[in-house]
């Protein structure tokens, strides 16, 4: 990594199913081995204030911004090097998706939908829940091998384009009426 900061992130609600508690445990891993980094937790919920506390407690509170619900959340996500999502499940995630859109390294737990968008070391990396250790050796994979953060983000963006536009979303929709309308 060089002297820039790396920063993480996820926009979600701050909620046990999201598992941010996960999330937070593995940065701190990540925080051990490679100092100069930032997590913005982005969103609210009844878990702030645990999740705050628990960030304190890893001893990483002046690492991690906790920024409070955001109706536009699109700058945060874009400051963002890479995506977290942590979640015990998931549906199709919409802050996946943006994320992807704006061509950023995934990191995601392999569970819901999540396997659907993220396709394993093409356009991001799918990690277990509940395995912080596991989310953390991502994290530092992808902060030690630059080029290959790079093409994953690339690959994001182009998976976006190419299946999850508005423009592919409206052609598939219209399939589907045309297809039960032909009937």
């Amino acid at each position: 990594m060089t002297g820039e900061e790396l920063v993480f992130g996820t926009v979600s609600r701050l909620d046990p199913v999201k598992n941010q508690r996960m999330m937070l445990k593995a940065f701190s891993l990540f925080c051990a081995q490679h100092g100069n980094c930032r997590l913005l937790m982005v969103g609210d919920g009844p878990d702030r204030t645990m999740l705050e506390d628990y960030a304190r407690n890893l001893g990483i509170e002046d690492k991690t911004v906790f920024t409070g619900f955001q109706s536009n959340p699109v700058d945060y996500l874009d400051a963002m090097d890479i995506f977290l999502l942590s979640s015990h499940t998931e549906g199709t995630s919409m802050t996946l998706l943006e994320a992807m859109s704006l061509g950023k390294p995934c990191i995601v737990t392999q569970v819901g939908g999540n396997p659907e968008l993220v396709q394993g070391e093409i356009n991001g990396l799918l990690v277990p829940t509940n395995d912080p250790a596991a989310m953390s050796a991502a994290m530092v994979r992808l902060a030690d091998d630059t080029a290959f953060k790079n093409q994953l983000g690339e690959h994001a963006n182009t998976m976006f384009h190419r299946k999850f536009s508005a423009t592919k979303m409206a052609g598939r929709y219209a399939g589907c009426y045309r297809h039960v309308t032909s009937r």
